[in-house]
């Protein structure tokens, strides 16, 4: 969060989420994080699934998403 000047609340906080035990309860918290991020930062874009993969000290969050009538999808992965 804070990623941009004089709006603390643009961008993400999942980085917290790198030290964190695997499982439903990590998952839902992402997701939740994720729709949140893209809500209040691309109000254009809707978001219409995220999947989160946790294996191999590896989290990999992927969103599926409409914006402007198109579909799209993002991957990003980070290292635990």
């Amino acid at each position: 969060m804070g990623s941009r000047v004089m709006r603390p609340r643009y961008g993400s906080s999942i980085y917290k989420f790198v030290f964190e035990n695997t499982g439903a309860l990590l998952n839902a918290l992402i997701d939740s994080e994720v729709r949140r991020a893209i809500a209040d930062n691309e109000p254009r874009a809707h978001v219409a699934r995220v999947s989160i993969d946790t294996s191999d000290n590896l989290i990999s969050v992927t969103v599926d998403y409409v914006s402007a009538g198109r579909r799209g999808k993002t991957t990003v992965g980070f290292s635990t």
